[in-house]
């Protein structure tokens, strides 16, 4: 019946039987009970009852009206322990997205802000805090945002925030660089915002987001970088396969022309030795180019036999020199072999080929490119051994240096160019040089020459007290 109601002896058993109550633990003579209801159109959530097991006078109006102010008085209790209930479940719910939402924004690097346009002042998230560097008591207005900003950028979004942004009523969206006031570290950020507009369609306010992007910039950056190498090497390598003809073609010329003039019968002897050194000399700069493509092939196929013998420092050089000499004299260069005394019995364990295709091709470039003044080679000792060839050439552009050991380079690329050979040599010195276990660089200034230095570790190097001084070294 949703109502109160009062049970007496007499009414017991009619309710008994009906099911309106049942008795509980001994026979009662009265019983009193309440329906607990937040209010009177709900149903109920329970029932207060008194009962009497000794008085036989039913229980009062006054009784009844007791019962239910006390049950009005629990029910807005256990309302009040539901709604506290649903407070911290409401409270925790809330903990819990914004913790879920605190470490979204730390994982993309992204803080949120609230501008106010009228004022000039603006809010920001703890992320975009830690993106700027700053803490409570930074001065959060349009000048604090300013010297955020990188001086390359500064006038930039100040004209930016008030021409295309406030005045144009343009959503803000752009990508600049900040200064992190913590770090003093350059920041590539990207911010987006909208703005808030009164009755009056006056803009008010701007809401937004700044995200942290310098990961990002930097992965563009080096896609960019990756891109540009990727086309200057196509260009490289097409300039190589030109040279390549250039120099397989020039020689083939030569000996398939001369050999055609040789055949005629009148020629002189003296034509005739002529047209023989020409074919000899051409014959030759076809071998060296078709040896340097395959060196360079089998290095970079990364099968290399490395064969390590003991080799005599300076006999080994003493032969480079005495080799290398005429082509010198011919071009009216001096060569000279330098060999500290302490060094004239080094012995060091090493592939002699190897070293023997360095120092030669070192030596070759250095008479090729020096056409007065002399050319010096030769080793000291210091914490590796260092080799090194020093001449008075035409020199190599600094913006050269970096990429001159790189293979399909040269110092000048152009088919017109006053010197032949195939641009391969340097990158076969430095590839032979590293599977030795050492390092070359060079040193150069235009005009004044280049110095070229390589070394090899001291690696079961001795010195042989039973080794002759060769005639031709220096000290």
């Amino acid at each position: 019946s949703n109502q109160s109601l009062s049970v007496t002896p007499d009414y017991q058993l009619e309710v008994e039987k009906d099911g309106t109550i049942n008795g509980y633990g001994d026979e009662f003579s009265v019983w009193l009970g309440v329906p607990l209801k937040p209010d009177k159109k709900s149903k109920p959530i329970g029932v207060i009852a008194i009962q009497d097991y000794k008085n036989l006078e039913p229980y009062s109006e006054i009784d009844q009206a007791l019962m239910e102010i006390i049950s009005y008085h629990i029910v807005g209790f256990i309302e009040r322990i539901k709604y506290l209930q649903e407070l911290v479940r409401a409270k925790e719910k809330a903990e819990e997205s914004e913790a879920q939402m605190n470490e979204s924004q730390r994982v993309a690097r992204i803080g949120y802000y609230s501008f106010n346009i009228k004022e000039g002042t603006w809010k920001s998230s703890d992320m975009l805090d830690e993106i700027f560097g700053i803490d409570d008591n930074y001065n959060r207005d349009v000048n604090g945002w300013l010297n955020l900003i990188h001086p390359d950028f500064k006038e930039i979004m100040q004209d930016y925030l008030h021409k295309e942004v406030i005045t144009g009523r343009n959503r803000f969206d752009k990508q600049y660089k900040i200064i992190n006031q913590k770090t003093q570290s350059e920041q590539w950020v990207h911010g987006l915002g909208n703005l808030g507009f009164n009755n009056q369609g006056e803009a008010i306010t701007m809401f937004g987001t700044i995200q942290d992007i310098s990961n990002i910039k930097q992965y563009e950056d080096e896609l960019i970088h990756a891109k540009e190498r990727a086309e200057e090497s196509d260009k490289l390598k097409s300039a190589f396969l030109a040279n390549m003809s250039h120099e397989i073609r020039t020689p083939m010329n030569g000996i398939l022309g001369f050999l055609e003039l040789l055949q005629d019968l009148n020629l002189s002897k003296e034509e005739r030795d002529t047209y023989f050194d020409i074919v000899n000399k051409s014959g030759k700069r076809l071998m060296d180019t078709v040896n340097d493509i395959i060196e360079m092939s089998i290095i970079e196929s990364g099968q290399i036999q490395i064969t390590p013998k003991q080799v005599q420092v300076a006999n080994l050089l003493s032969d480079f020199s005495d080799f290398f000499s005429l082509q010198a004299k011919e071009k009216g260069v001096k060569l000279i072999l330098k060999i500290p005394k302490k060094s004239q019995k080094l012995v060091i364990t090493t592939d002699e080929s190897k070293l023997g295709i360095i120092i030669s091709n070192l030596l070759r470039n250095a008479i090729k490119f020096t056409d007065k003044g002399q050319i010096d080679f030769g080793i000291k000792e210091e914490d590796d051994i260092v080799f090194y060839v020093k001449d008075t050439g035409r020199g190599i552009p600094q913006e050269s240096l970096e990429s001159i050991f790189d293979r399909f380079v040269q110092a000048d690329n152009s088919l017109t160019r006053n010197y032949e050979g195939s641009g391969l040599g340097l990158s076969i010195c430095q590839g032979y040089v590293k599977l030795l276990g050492g390092k070359i660089w060079v040193e150069s200034t235009i005009n004044k020459g280049s110095s070229f230095y390589f070394t090899l570790p001291y690696s079961f190097a001795f010195y042989n007290k039973n080794l002759i001084q060769s005639s031709s070294l220096k000290i």
